[in-house]
């Protein structure tokens, strides 16, 4: 089994940032974040200049053997394991609601088989999901932070053991990098954080040679999702309505009023975050809708 640790720790998709892994396609690897209790305390009264591009910390990358640029990268999420406990964080000038946060406060909750415990007598079902995949984009040096057509901070609750993440390559061997482990999180994380926890996550690497896509994609077992992040959410909810209307113009022959009938017909349009840099969001589809039955 490939093994990858906070040893291996970046704070930007780059691409002279040499490869921790190199693997074939079919191949899978488990990467293990670092104490991130730890690390959010030690961030919690510094400034946002402080700080800088090293806000969130991933693990990578990993160079996928025959990986070209104009290929489709499939992730396969097979397992996610957490650690027995997990930090929520909210600073001034951070978040949905920044300017009203007078000082910064956590909660430190404990995390258990089933259920995060809030507070006495508030226990939330576990959710588990990774808040950051990504492949290095052309352009390098973009930080962990800022989700993208790479993937990254992408903070989508369907990130989750079962699911299928789909993303572009733009560099040779995709140079993924994977990081920030959530146990429980709403669809925006309108404060700043989930419940942020240390963990496992075990990822199986397939590439899908000259299939090429403009924006990440993910698949469940019933839907399609498609995810954009731009500046506004408006940007962002045309960028993946356009994709869904193009998947749909394909797969089902119809024009593209038809298609983009169908998306308001039978999509769900969401939020996936609003607190990174760019905004979050995505259009989901049921598959037998989407696609023909075979």
């Amino acid at each position: 089994m490939n093994y990858l640790t906070s040893k291996n720790a970046v704070y930007s998709f780059d691409k002279e940032i040499p490869p921790a892994l190199r693997i074939k396609s079919g191949d899978r690897v488990t990467f293990r974040t670092g104490d991130v209790v730890e690390r959010e305390l030690s961030l919690l009264t510094k400034s946002k200049e402080e700080i800088g591009d090293t806000l969130l910390e991933c693990i990578g990358p990993v160079f996928v053997e025959g990986a070209l640029p104009g290929d489709t990268l499939a992730i396969h999420i097979e397992e996610i394991k957490l650690a027995d406990r997990g930090i929520v964080v909210i600073k001034p000038g951070l978040g949905l609601l920044g300017s009203e946060v007078q000082k910064p406060e956590y909660k430190i909750t404990p995390v258990f088989n089933d259920y995060v415990q809030f507070t006495e007598d508030i226990k939330i079902p576990l959710r588990p999901m990774v808040g950051i995949i990504g492949t290095t984009p052309a352009v390098s040096g973009i930080p962990c932070v800022f989700p993208g057509t790479h993937g990254g901070n992408l903070d989508s609750l369907e990130v989750t053991t079962g699911n299928t993440l789909f993303l572009p390559v733009f560099s040779p061997g995709g140079l993924v990098s994977v990081g920030d482990l959530h146990s429980v999180m709403g669809d925006g994380e309108v404060c700043l954080t989930a419940i942020e926890t240390q963990g496992t996550v075990t990822l199986q690497f397939e590439i899908l040679q000259g299939r090429t896509i403009r924006n990440p994609r993910l698949e469940t077992d019933t839907d399609l999702l498609m995810i954009a992040s731009a500046e506004s959410i408006e940007q962002a909810l045309r960028d993946a309505v356009k994709d869904m209307i193009e998947v749909l113009q394909d797969s089902r022959g119809l024009s593209r009023n038809e298609a983009l009938m169908l998306v308001s017909i039978c999509g769900d349009a969401k939020i996936s975050q609003v607190v990174n840099p760019l905004s979050t969001v995505k259009v989901s589809m049921p598959k037998n809708i989407v696609f023909r039955e075979t």
